[in-house]
């Protein structure tokens, strides 16, 4: 959106053990996808993480914004837990084949592409820690 988070003076959230709980488990959920090379499942624990901080720094549209991205081909959408910046999780290829469709619903929102960039695994990922 259009306007910025002051992240020097922000308040922390104070999660509930509810919440770090699941926050827990995404973690550790998100451990096994990333040893798994699993982006389909990086991306929905993304799009759980982000739910879960909805409540203390709302992003505007983020459940229209993640139904667009999963309607389009997307594994879910990240969000920065303090500030406004939302990442669209798709597959290497463009996404859905449905690209300008994507941020004219953007722009729809007010919410604009800032960037883009394209992450790529090796064909056998290199496990760095256990």
């Amino acid at each position: 959106p259009e306007s910025t988070v002051p992240t020097l003076t922000l308040v922390r959230p104070r999660y509930s053990n509810r919440e770090l709980d699941a926050f827990e488990d995404l973690r550790q959920r998100l451990r096994m996808a990333f040893l798994n090379a699993d982006p389909a499942a990086i991306g929905q624990i993304a799009s759980a993480s982000a739910r879960l901080n909805q409540p203390y720094l709302p992003k505007p549209h983020l459940e229209e914004i993640v139904a667009l991205v999963e309607r389009n081909g997307g594994y879910g959408v990240a969000a920065a837990h303090s500030g406004t910046v939302l990442a669209l999780l798709f597959p290497l290829s463009e996404p859905g084949g449905h690209g300008a469709h994507i941020r004219e619903q953007l722009d729809g929102f007010g919410m604009p592409i800032l960037a883009g960039f394209t992450l790529a695994l090796p064909s056998q990922p290199e496990i760095l820690y256990t």
